[in-house]
C-alpha cells in the first residue's frame, strides 16, 4: 500500500488542479467542477491520513528545513493561481485588436446597456450556418459583458421550428429584444437597431417630436433637397417618435410632445394657431423654429415679441 501513496498523492493534487482550472476556464461552478474539487481533496486528505507517521518523521530531519521552504514556495504559487482565476472569471477586460473597430461599441451604446433597470433578453433566429451569425453573436456578447441585465440566446430555425413558430419568426436573421411583456423586432446585424430596440422595450413612456406642417415646411419624408428624412430617422434612432402636427385641426399642441419643430414655413401661422403655440410655450413646451429671412414676417414678429423665447439669428454668423 504504501508503494502507491505517492501516486494517489499525485493524484489527488492533479484532480484539485483539473478542478480550479477547468473553473478558472468555464468561470461558472458546474456540478461536475464541484465533483473533482471533492474528489481531489477527499483523495489528498485520504493520503495526509495514511502517510502521517511518515510524514512527521520526515519533518523532523535536517532536510524538512528545505523541503519546507519548497513547499512554502509551492503553496505561494497555488494562492497566486486561484487569485489569478478568481479576478479573471469575476471581472473581465477585453481589447479591440481589428482595423476597424469591429468589437468597439459607441460610447453612447454603452452608456444606455450599462444603465439598464429591468432585465433585457435577445432571442436570435439564426441559422448555425448563417455566414452573418457571428457578426451578431460578437454584438450580443459585447452587450452582455457590460450588463448583467443584458443575456441572450440563439436558436437555429431549421432545428427548432416549434421555438420559431412560439414566437412567431417567420425569417431568418431576425432577433427578437424582449423585456418583461414588451417586444421588439430587429433585421440583421446593426448596433443602431439593437440599441433602439433595447430603449423601447425598457422605456416605460415614449415621447414624441413633433414637425409642424401646412405652411411649406420642409418634408419629413423627403430625402432630396430641403427634405428632412435624414433628421427624422436620426430622431428615431433615439428612441422618440416623430409625427407631423397640422394645428388647424388640433385643439392644442398634443401632451406627448416633447419637442415642436417649425421647420422653414413659407408662409405665416393663422393667428389661433399662433394663439396654440402661445398656449404650449406657457405650459413649459419646447419648440425649434429655423426660419428663413423674409419669409415670415408676422411669426418672425411673434417670435421676437415672446419672453419665453431666445432668438438667434444664424445670418448674422459668418
Amino acid at each position: 500500500m504504501k508503494r502507491f501513496l505517492p501516486i494517489i498523492g499525485i493524484i489527488g493534487l492533479f484532480t484539485v488542479a483539473a478542478g480550479g482550472i477547468t473553473y478558472a476556464i468555464s468561470g461558472a461552478m458546474e456540478s461536475y467542477i464541484i465533483a473533482l474539487l471533492w474528489a481531489g481533496l477527499l483523495i489528498l486528505l485520504f493520503y495526509f491520513y495514511v502517510s502521517f507517521p511518515e510524514l512527521r518523521t520526515l519533518l523532523t530531519l535536517r532536510s524538512a528545513k528545505y523541503g519546507a521552504n519548497t513547499a512554502v514556495m509551492i503553496i505561494i504559487f497555488i494562492t497566486m493561481i486561484g487569485v489569478v482565476s478568481f479576478f479573471t472569471t469575476r471581472y473581465k477586460v477585453r481589447w479591440d485588436l481589428t482595423k476597424t473597430g469591429r468589437y468597439t461599441l459607441s460610447i453612447q451604446s454603452k452608456k444606455i446597456v450599462k444603465s439598464l433597470k429591468k432585465d433585457v433578453t435577445a432571442i436570435a433566429f439564426y441559422r448555425s450556418d448563417e455566414r452573418t451569425r457571428q457578426a451578431m453573436e460578437d454584438l450580443l456578447s459585447e452587450f452582455s459583458q457590460i450588463s448583467s441585465k443584458f443575456s441572450y440566446q440563439f436558436i437555429d430555425p431549421d432545428k427548432q421550428p416549434g421555438a420559431a413558430a412560439k414566437y412567431g419568426v417567420t425569417a431568418y436573421r431576425t432577433t427578437l429584444v424582449r423585456s418583461g411583456t414588451n417586444q421588439q423586432e430587429v433585421g440583421f446585424e446593426s448596433e443602431d437597431k439593437l440599441i433602439n430596440a433595447i430603449m423601447k422595450v425598457t422605456r416605460d413612456e415614449i415621447k414624441s417630436v413633433y414637425f409642424l406642417k401646412g405652411h411649406g415646411e420642409n418634408d419629413i419624408a423627403d430625402f432630396q433637397n430641403l427634405g428632412y428624412k435624414a433628421v427624422k430617422e436620426s430622431i428615431e434612432r433615439e428612441n422618440y417618435q416623430v409625427k407631423e402636427l397640422l394645428l388647424p385641426g388640433a385643439v392644442e399642441v398634443p401632451n406627448d410632445c416633447a419637442l415642436l419643430i417649425v421647420s422653414g414655413p413659407k408662409k405665416d401661422p393663422l393667428p389661433d394657431e399662433l394663439e396654440r403655440l402661445t398656449s404650449y410655450i406657457n405650459r413649459g413646451g419646447s419648440l425649434l423654429f429655423m426660419l428663413d429671412p423674409g419669409t415670415t414676417p408676422k411669426l418672425a414678429e411673434f417670435l421676437q415679441n415672446s419672453s419665453r423665447v431666445t432668438v438667434f439669428d444664424l445670418g448674422m454668423i459668418s
